[in-house]
């Protein structure tokens, strides 16, 4: 009985994220310093699954911090960049936004 409850607290420990990340899209900006990544996070069948972008040193991992939109009911998410410092992002426009910034660091982000 000891060790399966030291196996339990073991594994409880370890964490387990209900949620899987799916990468959709990578979009470099012209002057390639920064990156435009989308992705879609379902966290299983309590939640719709919901399409993220983030802006990140290109190569770098999205997190919670440099996630500037998040969407649900949409089939899908469109990136573009004008130039260096404009990023459109383009929803269905039936979709829920949960998060939708209008600017992160030195980049102008426009919603279509």
């Amino acid at each position: 009985m000891r060790a399966a409850v030291v196996f339990g607290i073991a594994f409880l420990s370890i964490g387990c994220s209900p949620c899987e990340d799916r990468l959709l899209s990578r979009v470099l900006s012209p002057d390639e310093t920064k990156e435009a990544v989308s992705f879609i996070r379902d966290c299983g069948a309590t939640t719709a699954p919901a399409f993220h972008i983030a802006l990140t040193v290109p190569g770098h991992q999205p997190s919670a911090e440099n996630t500037v939109a998040i969407f649900d009911h949409t089939e899908s998410i469109g990136l573009r960049w004008e130039d260096s410092e404009k990023l459109h992002i383009t929803a269905d426009p039936n979709a829920r936004k949960f998060r939708e910034l209008g600017t992160y660091d030195d980049v102008a982000i426009f919603y279509h």
